[in-house]
């Protein structure tokens, strides 16, 4: 609140993210930084807080009718895929690159195989365009999925909407290797290696590598949010799989600059134009 009142609203921003990370559940920080980012017309960043207000289901009129205008309804066409330098803004800090080097050269023989149910072959190829995937590594899907489809437009039971949340998980691994080994199950099978023989450049401690596939699994759960562009869709799936705290450290993502920026770059910004994060 002090910086608010001295002008200082970069500051603020900063402080009230810090808040969110601290305490996802603080109502009081989406709603000091909807009224920034409002003031300053930055329009997709206020929805976005105004996104985790209704995770907490904290809409008044007049923020449900901010966060109703702007849920995405149809699949927007990509402005630009992620490069490297956008992959450093999704990657969760607390990864810890040497392990990341080890146990990626080592998904394919330990990773849990994807969930084919749930993740179809056109959203995959449409979100490993997103992320950055090299086209000659794309999954090739018929039929395409074509921007300005209705996210609501259902296979298998499920809306494309949902679909490419699971589909921005998957594609994370084409993007670097080890984040397959955030799929459900993997920490045993890394485990069980590891008692038959050490692994070789690997020096975690148990705490630390359970440290370490949290912190894969939470790059993941980046990717599928950048994909389906949906904060409340995304912490909801989490919730439902029971990674209660995985849903709650994406929210600090949500509301973050970084996360602002890369949504900029995809084209999936509300309000691309003048206002949109570059």
């Amino acid at each position: 609140m002090r910086c608010e009142r001295a002008g200082l609203l970069d500051d603020a921003v900063s402080a009230y993210v810090a808040a969110a990370r601290v305490d996802p559940k603080l109502r009081q920080s989406y709603e000091r930084l909807l009224d920034i980012h409002l003031h300053r017309r930055e329009l997709d960043a206020a929805w976005c807080a105004v996104s985790m207000l209704a995770v907490l289901d904290r809409l008044d009129q007049a923020k449900r009718e901010i966060y109703e205008d702007h849920v995405p309804r149809r699949l927007r066409p990509l402005r630009a895929p992620l490069d490297d330098d956008a992959w450093q803004r999704v990657r969760d800090p607390a990864e810890d690159p040497a392990a990341s080097a080890t146990l990626g050269a080592m998904a394919r023989e330990l990773a849990p195989p994807m969930d084919a149910r749930r993740v179809d072959g056109a959203a995959l190829a449409w979100a490993a365009t997103a992320l950055g995937v090299r086209e000659a590594d794309v999954p090739y899907a018929w039929p395409p999925l074509e921007p300005y489809m209705s996210l609501d437009e259902e296979r298998d039971g499920l809306p494309l909407r949902q679909r490419l949340f699971f589909a921005g998980r998957e594609a994370a691994s084409l993007v670097a290797a080890q984040y397959a080994l955030g799929r459900r199950g993997s920490l045993p099978a890394i485990e069980a290696k590891r008692a038959t023989k050490p692994i070789d450049g690997l020096a975690l401690a148990p705490d630390d590598l359970v440290a370490w596939v949290g912190s894969v699994r939470r790059t993941r759960a980046r990717a599928g949010l950048l994909v389906c562009g949906e904060p409340r869709l995304a912490h909801d799936v989490l919730v439902a799989e029971g990674l209660d705290v995985d849903a709650w450290e994406l929210a600090a993502f949500v509301v973050s600059p970084e996360h602002h920026r890369l949504r900029g770059r995809l084209g999936i910004a509300v309000g691309m134009g003048a206002d949109a994060p570059a």
